[in-house]
């Protein structure tokens, strides 16, 4: 809600240890509210993925 509300989004980013069905379905709805706006998807560090478990993701933006 955060980030609809806000219209001058530079730039998305999706940090993940691993994609399940949930955060393939966050990041279709990034990329359809956001059409326009560039996104980087990747894995976590290695020290993020040993404390924050199977699955764990984060969301980041830029604003203009």
């Amino acid at each position: 809600m955060e980030m609809k509300s806000s219209a001058d989004i530079k730039q998305i980013g999706f940090t993940h240890i691993g994609l399940n069905p949930f955060s393939e379905k966050i990041i279709r709805s990034l990329k359809e509210n956001f059409p326009g706006v560039p996104m980087h998807i990747g894995y976590a560090c290695p020290t993020l993925m040993a404390h924050a478990g199977k699955e764990a993701f984060a969301i980041s933006y830029l604003k203009k």
